[in-house]
């Protein structure tokens, strides 16, 4: 399961390259609607997919670690608890940013703006560490760590919220980290004025998480 993880973001463009035409051409055909009026929405989840998907797998390889009491022996050291995470998490942030770029020009259904795009990129990597510590955080096992990567994909609703609704009210949905990814990727192609805002209130909200998981993850161990 961990290989095809390591392995997914690939299979993930090549399926969505397949789909995604696919789809456009039925829902046109059939119920006169343009897919390819949403491609940018489309191109921010699959931005934020990548992540959680190498979140989950070095999450899976922590839990194996802390059944094996190998993190009560590294714990002993002067390692840090922050230090194995960001050790833990960051080569699965530098691929996730490496696949996006790749993933950004191999589907080729929105302009590539890449000086633009990489600090969004960048900032959705944060989705691995914040996977990461909720499976660690709520998971006692690996059974309940399937569990609970399914229960994180609530997450998701954050940024669909923002799409549908252009009501004020939206921004609520703002408390879920992954809301701030979208809205970023979108306001490049959009409205570039609100760019930096979208990016400083994710890093924001991701730091929030990211510090009381943390805290609550030290207390567990």
């Amino acid at each position: 399961m961990l290989l095809f993880i390591l392995i997914s973001p690939a299979i993930i463009a090549i399926a969505f390259n397949f789909i995604i035409p696919f789809a456009d051409n039925i829902l046109a055909a059939e119920l006169g609607f343009q897919l390819s009026e949403h491609y940018l929405f489309i191109m921010a989840f699959i931005i934020m997919l990548v992540p959680m998907m190498y979140g989950m797998m070095i999450g899976f390889i922590i839990l194996e670690e802390r059944d094996e009491n190998i993190l009560s022996y590294l714990f002993v050291t002067p390692l840090s608890k922050t230090e194995y995470i960001l050790y833990r998490t960051g080569l699965a942030m530098i691929m996730s940013t490496g696949f996006n770029i790749f993933i950004l020009y191999f589907l080729d259904i929105v302009e590539v703006r890449l000086l633009w795009s990489l600090p969004v990129l960048i900032l959705s990597t944060l989705n691995a560490i914040l996977l990461v510590l909720i499976i660690l955080v709520f998971a006692e096992n690996k059974v309940e760590g399937f569990a609970v990567t399914k229960g994180a994909g609530v997450l998701f609703v954050a940024p669909l919220i923002g799409y549908l609704f252009k009501s004020n009210w939206r921004y609520l949905a703002g408390i879920l980290p992954p809301y701030w990814i979208s809205e970023g990727f979108l306001s490049i192609y959009d409205n570039q004025s609100t760019y930096v805002i979208y990016l400083l209130a994710g890093l924001i909200v991701y730091s929030i998480w990211i510090y009381l998981l943390s805290k609550r993850f030290s207390k567990n161990i």
